[in-house]
């Protein structure tokens, strides 16, 4: 709140915010739900490219060089087979299987990875990620080549059946996004024309009002005499950046308090507080700050 007007009777004080009139932010609604469309259609284009990364098709060849030696080279194509992934190439392999990594997101949702991988008796490759069915399909696949005496393997899975579990997917998150921003939207356009609020100090009347116009609720008013204000003073506060603020306040003797805008200069802070004080005909204060 700011001091807007002051004559040698009156003064009257009002909230300042950017908040506009209620056809500026009707206006301003609009404008933000229209151009939402595009905002969607971005994280559609997200989620394909993203789970496209993943979908490709799984290979796998293996060779028995000896009846005590499995070479194996395994890789993983990329966005529906058309970039081919990296080769790893082990030898001595001994077994074959995939692990499970858990995920939970902001509301507690599971999402798992499913990374399949090569051993021997030295180290584990890490190879690819893919769906639970290819991982699966993949193991029991190598498992069963190197449990048996079959000279050579080639073993492919392919992960391209999954984009429509991708399109679902993405537009599960469009939906999910809509829902957010809608109510978001609702919320700040209500909270932006939900009050005006104002103070007049009345010197003849020795009259106190605090006006809240509420848009939905309709209009506050709290009448208070200068025998109910206990005093006026100057919040000193600071955030996380070190900037430091000074409030000027008033305080009822009924513990309600009502604040100024902030300022940055401490002596501009006290002199609006005592300038109130005088007005009221409360002591001044040299020095009125107080920390919160």
């Amino acid at each position: 709140m700011k001091i807007i007007s002051q004559t040698s009777d009156e003064i009257k004080i009002e909230k300042t915010s950017s908040k506009g009139s209620f056809k500026d932010n009707l206006y301003f609604f609009l404008f933000i739900f229209f151009i939402f469309p595009f905002l969607p259609l971005g994280v559609f284009f997200v989620t394909i490219f993203q789970g496209a990364a993943l979908t490709g098709v799984a290979r796998v060849n293996c060779d028995r060089v000896e009846p005590q030696q499995v070479d194996c080279q395994v890789s993983k194509s990329k966005f529906f087979d058309l970039v081919q992934g990296e080769t790893v190439t082990m030898k001595f392999v001994q077994s074959a299987k995939y692990n499970v990594i858990e995920r939970k997101d902001g509301e507690g949702k599971r999402s798992y990875k499913y990374n399949f991988q090569i051993a021997n008796k030295f180290r584990e490759i890490k190879t690819f990620e893919s769906s639970q069915d290819t991982a699966n399909k993949t193991v029991q696949t190598v498992n069963s080549f190197l449990a048996s005496k079959q000279t050579y393997l080639k073993h492919s899975a392919d992960d391209r059946s999954n984009l429509g579990f991708i399109i679902g997917l993405a537009f599960a998150s469009i939906f999910n996004l809509f829902i957010i921003f809608l109510c978001f939207n609702l919320w700040l356009f209500i909270l932006r024309t939900a009050s005006e609020k104002s103070i007049n100090l009345n010197k003849s009347q020795r009259s106190f009002s605090y006006i809240e116009n509420r848009f939905i609720l309709g209009k506050k008013i709290a009448n208070y005499k200068f025998a109910d204000v206990a005093k006026v003073d100057v919040l000193y506060s600071s955030d996380s950046y070190d900037n430091i603020f000074f409030t000027p306040r008033i305080t009822m003797t009924s513990g309600v308090k009502y604040s100024w805008d902030s300022v940055k200069d401490r002596q501009v802070a006290i002199k609006i507080a005592n300038d109130l004080n005088r007005f009221m005909g409360l002591p001044e204060e040299e020095d009125p700050v107080v920390k919160q």
